[in-house]
């Protein structure tokens, strides 16, 4: 399990291979747990991209007392 408590993700930006999905956090194949903690102005930045804060991919995220603000993906997730 990854989890954050807590915390701060600010102006992040996915480049590279990895600019297609996650511009804070990219999970696979396992549980993610976030709570009390700010998503801010995070991007993932390739065409076609997803998840401008957060991609979990094929596993469970729980998500609990935290806030999203202007994240942003090139498809518009």
């Amino acid at each position: 399990m990854w989890s954050k408590i807590n915390s701060t993700f600010a102006n992040n930006t996915a480049t590279g291979i990895s600019a297609a999905e996650g511009g804070a956090i990219l999970t696979a194949m396992g549980e993610l747990m976030v709570d009390d903690s700010t998503f801010s102005g995070n991007v993932a930045s390739a065409n076609q991209s997803a998840g401008g804060a957060i991609i979990n991919l094929y596993g469970n995220a729980t998500i609990n007392d935290s806030t999203f603000k202007n994240n942003s993906a090139n498809n518009g997730n």
